[in-house]
């Protein structure tokens, strides 16, 4: 199964990383982290080159951890593009932008 976290560079969606980290070392799941954006134009939910290379040695740090980031500035919305990730792998855990299940 796999931990699923909704990211944005503010301080909820870091909190909810931590929180994914803590989920998926504790029970040895998969982290996979996710930045969507519709894109286009400035989207301050959209993480920089420096947010997502932060965030990037974060998942590399945790020893035992299995994690992987990915961003997504095309059309869809954030929701169209969680859903279609649930949709298409088995999620045990979704941790939303403010840290809650």
């Amino acid at each position: 199964m796999t931990i699923l976290v909704a990211y944005a560079p503010r301080p909820e969606g870091q909190a909810a990383l931590e929180k994914g980290i803590e989920i998926a070392k504790r029970r040895q799941e998969h982290l996979l982290v996710v930045n969507a954006t519709p894109g286009g134009g400035e989207d301050a939910a959209m993480a920089s080159a420096s947010d997502v290379t932060r965030v990037e040695r974060m998942l590399e740090q945790p020893e035992g951890l299995s994690a992987e980031f990915k961003q997504f500035g095309r059309s869809q919305t954030t929701v169209e593009e969680i859903e279609a990730i649930v949709d298409s792998q088995p999620i045990a855990a979704i941790k939303n932008l403010d840290g809650k299940s």
